[in-house]
């Protein structure tokens, strides 16, 4: 699936592409260019480089360490249309996405689930590749993902986010994020909702709603849908996420 990134994003990342070809200035950190660090070109902002020129959209935020809320519920499900909400309804907890390294340009994350702001330890974390970092914008993944819908997982392929940091570092907007929906992990979660008893019977309902089941990239048997979700964001949030293996969750007591 080709990522699609929402009209806000997207101008974002052309007056970022705009601004480094033509000030010639490298990669931001800490609200100062690479390529010098008195300023020596014109260190009063002469050269438009204090964003006076509107294309510096760079925040200079330290996100290391810092996890923010992944507000699905007011987001908007694109695809699948018409049982994508009714999806998101059955998400089980708080999403966190929690920076846990950064560099001028790269990323790394994981993902986890949080309860009443505590961290969920009975659900894998998932890590993130490195991904890119275009100060405003986090771009991570594509990479498989589980969600906790109605407290069983759900795998999620190809999960792929595109977000951007508010300038005041303190929350995330604009997101888009796709993935690809399987119904055979799906129907056990969503199947006495449509009444569904396989992931047959899972599809052949969808296509009565608009959504059709194709070949899915992981085997090519035709149970996959794309999810795309828009105008995600959330706030930043105190809890740190650590991360939990698989292993981790089975040899923890109180995960039944």
């Amino acid at each position: 699936m080709t990522p699609a990134p929402a009209p806000r994003l997207l101008l974002t990342l052309t007056l970022l592409v705009t601004a480094a070809c033509s000030t010639g200035k490298g990669a931001v950190e800490g609200g100062e260019t690479t390529d010098g660090a008195d300023g020596a070109d014109g260190a009063d902002g002469a050269d438009g480089s204090d964003g006076s020129d509107g294309t510096d959209l760079a925040t200079g935020c330290d996100l290391e360490g810092q996890a923010f809320f992944i507000d699905f519920a007011s987001a908007t499900v694109v695809e699948p249309q018409n049982v994508g909400p009714l999806l998101i309804s059955q998400l089980d907890g708080d999403l966190l996405l929690q920076v846990q390294a950064q560099e001028p340009s790269t990323i790394d994350a994981i993902l986890g689930f949080a309860s009443e702001g505590e961290q969920d330890l009975c659900v894998e974390t998932a890590d993130l590749p490195t991904s890119v970092w275009a100060d405003p914008v986090l771009t991570l993944g594509p990479q498989d993902v589980t969600l906790n819908l109605a407290g069983a997982p759900v795998p999620l392929s190809s999960f792929f986010l595109a977000i951007e940091v508010a300038p005041d570092c303190g929350s995330l907007a604009g997101g888009v994020a796709e993935a690809e929906l399987d119904a055979r992990p799906l129907n056990d979660v969503v199947g006495g909702v449509f009444g569904t008893a396989t992931p047959d019977d899972l599809c052949d309902t969808l296509g009565g709603l608009g959504v059709t089941c194709g070949p899915c990239t992981s085997d090519g048997a035709p149970y996959c849908a794309d999810l795309l979700i828009e105008d995600l964001g959330g706030p930043a949030v105190e809890t740190a996420l650590v991360p939990v293996t698989d292993d981790d969750v089975a040899s923890n007591p109180a995960c039944g």
